[in-house]
């Protein structure tokens, strides 16, 4: 065994000693007084606090020191018996073991029942007690005690089991609880320097009043009392009205054992029932006291529950760099934490009592604000949104607030909402970048890298969307297709650098003659250049072609390889009336056609899809601008 095990146990071993012996002194006293009074009031026992001195002192202490308390209490009884009564027998040790039974029945009742940390705080532990050690114990050893009584005195069963259970029930409810604060050192929270100026002078005029009660005969008296134990339950606690209740006890049986007070000038009543009047007067004081201490600690532990939830939250919410918001359920704000100041120059005392409504939110999201409000609570579930909140300077900041409700602690009613607010303008500002940047991107999906202009697949789709438009409105859809004259001849002469310039040059100057932002100029493939012209007809889309041919052809641009001596365009292009079931490939194919035509005729020209005739070099003579 370690020398530290060694010290510890010593130490335990001397606490063990110390408790029994105190628990041996108190024992002693009680018992001489309890006999005394039962001398004097003709061998019947008002109260008995020997079995709750000696109750608690087992309850205060730990299993392997319950032997030890236990002899030390019995001795002590046995000891007041020899003093008071001047006998020593069978009946007296047998009188003490019933007393011991008592003791150990309530004591291991209780450990089962809550535990090494006993502690008479708290409604349900109160309760606990009051059913076993005040309620079960005096019971069970009344039954054995009465039965020696009746057989060895020949004292009625039910007379001395009535006898036996108010005196030790009473003794029990009303030394216990001041005995174990007594040994737990707890009665020192009544003399506290920051309490005993308002618990002491309690404490005196409980006396006096007892004092005065019990020095007069009427019993209307008593009822002053209540109100003076009443109060001394509710400033004082459970351990002050265990000691008011000692207190009255010990007073009431004193002097009504000297003849004093009201149930000893009772006329024509016999000493027993002024024995039991007494004896209910003190349960009453004790069922009082204890009901009263009972609720008023669960409302201080409630309260101190709540005072240390609010430090931690206040503590939590001050250290937070996001904004901590309550409002009750209209949306007015009740607390504020302090990174109000630093996210949005507003201090706490400025926004309190405001309303998001008021103040703060950007005008344009407090609909989507109140919408999750009622939703939080209707739901009773969190919501997370995004809304605009105004800083003192007058510039918004994009804001995300986490939304939930709080309740009331005792009915969990819903009584308002807290709000998490932080900071997300870098973040929105991030999400905005991105999504120009994703725009950007798409849209460079859909531009032809070499030449600038729409790719296939952006032509694909803006003919699909176009053509399923012209069948709802019932308007003609052109398309108009241009290839670039012998341009695999440029390729092989200059070189596929120049003809990519050639390529990127002619885009450019299609792109001039497009004047509609609903016309598309696209590269259809290789050399080949597509023009999507709604709402045109076939002479519309044949005269901008013609416009386009000799834009180009007015360039000049040197080609050996082209019979011209330049760089020339053909062109088809046709119109159509878009029909249900149909897709755009029909126009593609009508153009393309066209477009055939063309170069077969010869080159350097535009022919249109209904055309049976070969046009002249130059283009068609008859031109309808585009609509």
């Amino acid at each position: 065994m370690s020398a530290e095990t060694m010290s510890i146990d010593s130490q335990r071993g001397t606490s063990s000693l110390r408790l029994s012996l105190l628990a041996f002194v108190l024992t002693f006293l009680t018992g001489l007084l309890s006999l005394g009074l039962t001398r004097h009031l003709s061998h019947l026992n008002p109260i008995w606090w020997s079995n709750g001195v000696l109750l608690a002192a087992v309850l205060a202490a730990r299993k392997r020191a319950w032997p030890m308390l236990l002899a030390a209490g019995g001795v002590a009884i046995l000891l007041a018996h020899v003093i008071v009564v001047h006998t020593f027998g069978l009946a007296v040790a047998l009188i003490d073991l019933c007393n011991l039974l008592e003791v150990l029945v309530a004591a291991w009742v209780l450990r089962v029942w809550m535990g090494e940390s006993f502690d008479l705080r708290g409604a349900e532990k109160l309760w606990r007690f009051v059913l076993t050690a005040v309620l079960i114990a005096p019971s069970i050893s009344g039954v054995f005690a009465s039965l020696l009584h009746h057989y060895l005195q020949g004292i009625p069963f039910l007379q001395a089991m009535m006898q036996w259970y108010f005196a030790d029930a009473l003794g029990v409810a009303t030394a216990t609880p001041v005995a174990f604060a007594l040994y737990r050192g707890q009665v020192r929270d009544i003399w506290r320097k920051d309490t005993s100026r308002q618990n002491i002078p309690l404490l005196l005029l409980l006396t006096l009043a007892t004092v005065v009660c019990f020095l007069q005969p009427s019993v209307a008296f008593l009822f002053l009392l209540f109100p003076a134990l009443l109060v001394v339950a509710v400033q004082t606690g459970w351990t002050g009205s265990g000691a008011g209740v000692l207190l009255i006890a010990l007073i009431a049986v004193i002097l009504t054992g000297l003849g004093y007070g009201p149930m000893a000038s009772l006329e024509g009543v016999s000493l027993r029932i002024k024995t039991v009047d007494l004896q209910l007067f003190l349960a009453s004081c004790s069922i009082c006291g204890t009901i009263v201490s009972a609720i008023f600690e669960e409302r201080r532990k409630l309260l101190k529950l709540a005072v240390e939830n609010e430090r931690r939250f206040r503590s939590l919410a001050e250290s937070s760099p996001d904004v901590m918001v309550l409002t009750d359920l209209a949306g007015r704000r009740l607390y504020v934490s302090s990174a109000a100041k630093t996210l949005l120059g507003w201090s706490p005392k400025e926004l309190l009592g405001k309303t998001y409504q008021s103040n703060i939110v950007h005008s344009d999201d407090v609909p989507a604000l109140e919408e999750a409000l009622s939703d939080v609570r209707r739901t009773g579930e969190g919501r997370t949104l995004t809304y605009r909140c105004q800083h003192k300077d007058g510039s918004y900041l994009w804001v995300e607030a986490s939304l939930m409700l709080y309740r009331d602690m005792q009915s969990h009613d819903p009584i308002g909402f807290v709000n998490v607010v932080r900071d997300i303008t870098s973040r929105k500002a991030a999400e905005e970048r991105m999504q120009t940047a994703y725009l950007e991107l798409q849209a460079l999906a859909e531009i032809d890298a070499l030449t600038g202009v729409a790719n296939r697949r952006h032509f694909d789709k803006v003919l699909d969307a176009e053509w399923k438009r012209a069948i709802r409105t019932g308007a003609p859809t052109a398309l108009l297709l241009i290839d670039v004259d012998w341009f695999k001849n440029y390729n092989d002469i200059y070189g596929h650098l120049e003809g990519d310039v050639c390529l990127r040059s002619i885009a450019t100057w299609i792109s001039v003659c497009i004047h509609r932002s609903t016309d598309l100029v696209a590269r259809f493939g290789g050399e080949e250049f597509a023009l999507i012209l709604p709402d045109t007809d076939e002479a519309g889309a044949a005269a901008l072609g013609e416009r386009i041919r000799e834009e180009i052809e007015a360039r000049k641009v040197v080609h050996r390889g082209n019979e011209y001596g330049h760089i020339t365009i053909s062109a088809g292009c046709a119109s159509l009336m878009p029909m249900r079931g149909t897709s755009g490939t029909l126009l593609i194919d009508a153009a393309d056609k066209a477009l055939y035509r063309a170069k077969s005729s010869g080159r350097n020209r535009v022919m249109r899809a209904s055309d049976e005739q070969e046009p002249r070099i130059g283009g068609a003579e008859d031109t309808v601008s585009s609509t």
